[in-house]
């Protein structure tokens, strides 16, 4: 038997391969690092959100400052205690919108989705609204009258109310020119140089 020779000439050279393994490792580092983001949808797409049989929709607890996304991020689908799936973890709920038709809605209905609460989450919202109710009464009290708006926007300790505001970037008519296109702000430059 002939010994095999391999022809080196095509291996390549060794600072070659440790910059590829080099830059690898650096994509992979950062692909780590990086946090997941969901995606926030144009209008028609997340109106509705519907929980299966056995569980109930509510708020989201651990919501971390500065996130975004679907109407779904903020939202889970608990189970109903003592229902069958009581020991299984929350779910997304599953989002419905006019763009996605009747047709889909019928369908998540008839395969035994629900729009129901959970009993917890009324309760939050109750005691969130009869807060918001007690601070519009505190707007109407007499120590506020003669200020501007601004200055009745500061709490009676100074301290600036806590605003979470989210709005779409996205304007343009899908049916006619088949896309969304994003908004022309002059802080927010449109996408297109056109």
């Amino acid at each position: 038997r002939q010994p095999v020779y391999h022809d080196i000439s095509r291996v390549p050279p060794t600072n070659m391969t440790i910059r590829a393994v080099f830059t690898r490792l650096v994509v992979l580092l950062i692909a780590s690092i990086a946090r997941q983001v969901d995606s926030a949808l144009p209008p028609g797409y997340d109106e509705e959100l519907y929980c299966s049989v056995g569980r109930c929709l509510r708020s989201r607890a651990s919501v971390h400052p500065g996130m975004v996304g679907a109407r779904k991020t903020f939202h889970e689908c608990a189970p109903v205690d003592g229902g069958p799936e009581s020991f299984e973890p929350e779910s997304h709920p599953v989002g419905w919108g006019s763009k996605l038709g009747e047709e889909a809605r019928t369908e998540l209905l008839t395969s035994g989705y629900h729009q129901s609460r959970c009993a917890d989450d009324e309760i939050i919202e109750a005691s969130a609204a009869s807060r918001l109710e007690e601070e519009e009464e505190l707007l109407e009290h007499e120590e506020y009258e003669g200020r501007s708006n601004t200055e009745a926007c500061v709490r009676p300790g100074g301290s600036k109310p806590a605003v979470h505001a989210a709005f779409y970037l996205w304007y343009g008519n899908p049916e006619v020119d088949g896309r969304w296109i994003h908004w022309n702000h002059k802080v927010l430059p449109h996408w297109e140089p056109n």
